[in-house]
């Protein structure tokens, strides 16, 4: 792990206290931790991890909402939402995480916030197709997930190795692009409001052409679509439950819906719940 330089801006006193009381393990006390004001929750303090990143060029910072048994229960390690596009999606994302564990619809979870590299998210979440804008760099932002994030967040937190990535519109098109890795690194993956229209719709295509790989552990996929989004949407939509429909079963489970009341920007919130429902089995 030569490329993974994780670096840290730290409050003494603050990072002292975490390591102390059992919030960070001891060696991410030399990497990880720093604290950050979350607006939208008024008061509350959010740990957040600094990855260097060799893959993307640049300093990359992760956001991480603990859940409140992180604190007291000090032998328990927890799954990981990832949640890309940042601010705009993990708050809520968190809270209503929070909600879910707290009424037993879902053991809790860290819910971290995966910001866009400073070429913007239509750079990072664009699979390099042969027609793709040059500065599509899908796969970078792969790699930098696999390689620096992942582990950058195990080095700081209690983790265990259940991973879920989450995406909204071009960052559900990448979520789609993940699934195609065939790789064990995310064993879930929620994709609300997908932009398969983007590339001419050659997601589709790549879907086609995938031959999944089973897997030890069940892949599952969640998609949803608002019920008052375009037809460009909804069309891109059904074509991808056609596809899907004609996958191998072998090491997928997979569920389509459409969100009653919700147009493309509110499809994440409203159908974040039933996601986790369907992936909980409650």
């Amino acid at each position: 792990m030569s490329k993974l330089k994780t670096g840290v801006l730290v409050v003494t006193a603050i990072l002292v206290a975490a390591v102390a009381g059992g919030i960070v393990g001891g060696a991410a006390a030399v990497a990880l931790v720093r604290n950050a004001y979350n607006g939208p929750v008024g008061s509350a303090i959010l740990p957040e991890v600094l990855v260097n990143s060799h893959e993307l060029g640049e300093p990359i910072t992760l956001r991480v909402h603990l859940p409140v048994e992180y604190n007291t229960d000090l032998d328990r390690s927890f799954p990981v939402l990832w949640v890309l596009d940042g601010h705009s999606q993990g708050t809520q994302i968190a809270r209503s995480m929070r909600t879910l564990s707290r009424i037993e619809i879902a053991e809790p979870f860290i819910v971290v916030e995966v910001p866009s590299s400073s070429r913007g998210r239509q750079s990072d979440y664009m699979p390099p197709w042969e027609d793709s804008p040059p500065d599509a760099q899908a796969d970078r932002f792969y790699r930098f997930l696999e390689g620096e994030a992942v582990p950058a967040l195990a080095e700081a937190y209690r983790v265990n190795g259940t991973r879920i990535l989450v995406g909204h519109s071009m960052g559900g098109l990448f979520t789609l692009y993940a699934l195609l890795q065939n790789s064990p690194l995310f064993e879930g993956f929620f994709v609300f409001s997908p932009s398969v229209w983007v590339g001419d719709e050659q997601i589709l295509g790549e879907l086609e052409r995938a031959t999944p790989s089973p897997t030890a552990v069940p892949t599952r996929l969640f998609l949803s679509l608002g019920e008052n989004e375009g037809n460009e949407m909804r069309s891109g939509f059904e074509a991808l439950e056609t596809i899907l429909t004609s996958w191998p079963t072998s090491g997928l489970r997979w569920t389509a819906t459409i969100t009653a009341g919700a147009d493309h920007g509110s499809n994440p919130e409203l159908s974040f719940p039933a996601a986790v429902r369907w992936y909980s089995g409650r």
